[in-house]
């Protein structure tokens, strides 16, 4: 009866462990949401800032990136953007404005670039795929440089998956734009591989890299359940549990989901920790909650 209770107590004490590791009550940051702007997007299956909240209220929500994605040649139109994300941030202190520029809009992205940073803000998105723009253009390159000289950091997205070298030529631009801090959204999607061997090169120079930090968001949902889940927590660690962040990709995944996924990886309480919150309020220099 001995060995018997003393089975019982351990699988419970496992089982209570666990669910605590577990915890709603567990401090989150979500870096990647793709929030309802005012104007809208054309396209828009995006809930507002209040909807994310109200539906994911049983979670420490200790800060929240909302995210816009700003298209050529209608300036206008991302300052209205941008702006509607700065109405969001003053409503809320959660929310922290991920802003956007086109690189195509050449000089009026940079005088967008200035009046973010004037307005407070801390991070903007670029997404090359989606906003059809070329990655080592020179546009992009400038973009990249003077959002570093204004300390903004850039959240570009990584999902290339049709586009030859997209991963490649991201490194490349963080290679153009040392000064810059960059966010690699998706931890490279289906390249995540790719990022492994970089840690290598940083034993030989460890600056090389050095401004590059890598978001979860979609990709650990994808890969969690996955003949891949070993190779995800490999180049994790190889590249650095304290350059990882974690993501929703909301509305493609939502923050039950991709919480679920997420503690599928097996690390410990102290890396969950890192990912979760403490390396995107580091990163961002935020008051933590």
């Amino acid at each position: 009866m001995k060995k018997v209770s003393l089975f019982l107590t351990c699988t419970l004490c496992f089982v209570y462990s666990n669910l605590a590791a577990q915890s709603p009550l567990r401090p989150i940051v979500d870096v990647h949401f793709h929030v309802k702007t005012i104007p809208a997007e054309e396209y828009s299956p995006f809930m507002s800032m209040e909807e994310y909240f109200t539906e994911n209220n049983s979670f420490n929500i200790q800060y929240l990136f909302g995210l816009t994605i700003a298209r050529k040649e209608r300036i206008l139109e991302t300052k209205e953007r941008n702006d509607s994300l700065f109405s969001m941030s003053r409503r809320n202190s959660r929310f922290i404005p991920v802003c956007s520029v086109h690189p195509g809009d050449g000089e009026a992205a940079i005088e967008e670039l200035r009046r973010i940073k004037d307005l407070g803000g801390k991070i903007i998105k670029l997404h090359p795929s989606n906003q059809n723009f070329p990655i080592l253009s020179n546009e992009t390159i400038n973009v990249a440089r003077v959002a570093g000289e204004l300390g903004l950091v850039i959240l570009i997205d990584g999902y290339g998956m049709y586009i030859p070298n997209y991963l490649d030529e991201l490194i490349q631009l963080s290679l153009a734009a040392r000064q810059t801090k960059f966010i690699i959204a998706h931890i490279g999607g289906s390249d995540f591989h790719k990022l492994g061997p970089l840690s290598t090169v940083r034993i030989l120079n460890p600056e090389m890299f050095a401004n590059i930090w890598y978001d979860l968001s979609a990709t650990v949902n994808i890969y969690a359940d996955s003949p891949y889940k070993s190779q995800l927590e490999w180049v994790i660690r190889s590249i650095g549990v304290d350059r990882v962040l974690f993501g929703t990709d909301n509305p493609v995944v939502t923050l039950s989901e991709a919480v679920n996924a997420f503690y599928k990886l097996d690390f410990t309480e102290t890396e969950r920790e890192k990912i979760l919150h403490k390396n995107a309020v580091e990163l961002l220099g935020l008051p933590s909650k």
